[in-house]
């Protein structure tokens, strides 16, 4: 039996909350005829760095239900690429992430504003080749309909090892304890009537483990 001699707080994991994908596409008319054209972002990005605040995730473009914060913003051969991470400790964005896990929303979209002589036509495509850039939202329908969250990290409780690795680097168990523990664990969650894939999981499991020891 395992002797733990101080409290025990479960926390989730460092990969939770954290997504990636493009907040825009280049090259290609949205819904509203819009063409984002390559390089806009440049001028508006290097602003947002100097001004040193992180761009807020925003929830359907709702000013007054930021759900995190962006840590990565960069133009690629695809478009304007966005990590973000969401701040779980609120309640608005553990239901965004759960519906960004379960994929029932995987929409971005931008919010932002087009300077003079930033724009162009042709036809009846406004091209712009100069955004400022204020927000990135969450949203169930996208303008651009591949502007989407590509990857969302969370810990995967069909991985033995990677429930060790956890115990090791979050809650700082030593080698022994985080193998014997996840041992203990895999079994747990190997018993349970349905497959364990989050770190919901393996926080209700660990709960009951550490009742027992």
């Amino acid at each position: 039996m395992l002797n733990f001699t101080t409290p025990f707080e479960i926390k989730a994991p460092d990969a939770a909350g954290i997504f990636a994908g493009h907040g825009a596409i280049f090259d290609s008319v949205d819904l509203g005829g819009d063409s984002i054209q390559r390089g806009s972002f440049h001028d508006t990005l290097s602003e947002i760095k100097a001004r040193g605040n992180p761009l807020p995730v925003l929830w359907s473009h709702d000013q007054s239900k930021a759900v995190g914060r962006f840590t990565m913003l960069r133009e690629d051969n695809v478009g304007l690429y966005v990590e973000g991470k969401l701040t779980l400790e609120t309640q608005a964005a553990k239901e965004a992430y759960a519906l960004l896990r379960d994929r029932a929303v995987s929409g971005l979209s931008i919010g932002y504003g087009v300077p003079d002589g930033g724009s162009s036509h042709r036809g009846r495509t406004r091209l712009l080749h100069k955004i400022d850039l204020h927000e990135i939202s969450l949203v169930a329908v996208p303008m651009h309909p591949d502007a989407r969250v590509t990857q969302v990290k969370m810990l995967d409780c069909t991985d033995e090892r990677a429930i060790k690795n956890y115990l090791r680097d979050q809650h700082k168990f030593s080698r022994t304890k985080a193998i014997a523990a996840a041992d203990a664990l895999w079994k747990i969650l190997r018993s349970a009537d349905t497959p364990a894939t989050s770190e919901e999981r393996l926080a209700e499991a660990l709960e009951n483990f550490l009742r027992g020891n």
